[in-house]
């Protein structure tokens, strides 16, 4: 029943924030059930530490988007309006998926005055599926900074028949919010699947990056 539960609810986000809200009203709904499910699971520190990131993840997007820092001129050509959204996209990925992979040694630093709540910090089952899903999240991102730059050669700078022979690569750009929107449902059932116990397990999965400081339970 909780699958069922974690997939409905999942379904009737994804249906309002593409059909129903803007994209801000789109983001605040989805940071609000972060917050909610983080406030339910507070008592939990690993699950209320991943919240809180991918809560000020979507806020600090809302934020840059909504009063539009980092801004080229108006006028300039629209390679460098997509290249401004796709980079800030793929930056804010990026933080966030080490901030994930690191949450376990960020959370303990947290709460260094407190032995107890140390003792209870780890990398989850939630922690390990995130990265994949933030990894997912830059990949696309990237392909489509790629993608936008190989479409529009000429304004790099470069003449000639290359400068056009990537012109119709558009299978990324046409699609972007598309790919994006699946993306996001996958990282919503997996903020919701929090609810799940074996989801906050502690997670055997073993990082490249692993910080010291997780070596220590």
């Amino acid at each position: 029943m909780k699958v069922i539960a974690i997939l409905f609810a999942a379904t009737l986000i994804m249906y309002l924030t593409t059909n129903v809200l803007d994209a801000v009203k789109a983001e605040i709904l989805y940071v609000s059930v972060i917050v909610f499910i983080g406030i339910w699971f507070r008592i939990n520190i690993n699950i209320a530490h991943i919240c809180a990131l991918l809560a000020s993840q979507h806020i600090v997007s809302i934020i840059i988007f909504h009063f539009n820092l980092f801004s080229v001129e108006p006028d300039a050509p629209w390679v460098w309006h997509n290249a401004r959204a796709f980079t800030i996209h793929f930056i804010l990925d990026l933080i966030l998926f080490f901030a994930i992979g690191l949450r376990p040694a960020i959370s303990r630093w947290i709460k260094r005055h407190h032995d107890d709540a140390k003792q209870m910090i780890c990398m989850t089952n939630a922690d390990i599926t995130l990265l994949s899903i933030f990894g997912l999240f830059m990949l696309v991102d990237g392909l489509a900074l790629i993608e936008n730059f190989l479409r529009n050669l000429r304004y790099l700078g470069i003449t000639g028949p290359l400068s056009t022979y990537f012109q119709n690569w558009t299978g990324i750009y046409y699609n972007y919010e598309l790919i994006k929107s699946f993306i996001l449902g996958l990282e919503m059932i997996a903020v919701l699947s929090i609810i799940k116990p074996s989801v906050r397990k502690k997670s055997n999965f073993k990082l490249p990056f692993k910080a010291h400081s997780q070596q220590h339970s």
